[in-house]
């Protein structure tokens, strides 16, 4: 599993979630991060989107903290489908 996001318990600055959540948000930045295609990097994102709506109809955490939640894995995504790009190997 990558370690970019840390494992203190915040993937993001001043973010601040139930025990357990953190691993589990990390596991599917993680599955994004690894996708070998597009198609598969998209899939992974709307997988993650998925689980955060999820939280958000369950009214789990507030907006701000979803919305953040959506732009991270937002970010994560545009920076695998960049590295996926034909002749993106040099970036």
């Amino acid at each position: 599993m990558n370690e970019r996001y840390g494992h203190s318990g915040a993937l993001l600055p001043g973010l601040v979630l139930p025990a357990g959540w953190p691993d589990e948000l990390r596991k599917l930045l993680a599955r994004i991060e690894c996708a070998d295609t597009p198609v598969n990097c998209l899939i992974a994102q709307a997988f993650a989107e998925g689980v955060v709506q999820g939280l958000e109809l369950a009214k789990a955490r507030e907006a701000d903290v979803l919305e953040r939640l959506y732009l991270l894995i937002a970010d994560v995504a545009a920076a695998r489908l960049l590295q996926l790009e034909p002749g993106a190997a040099g970036r």
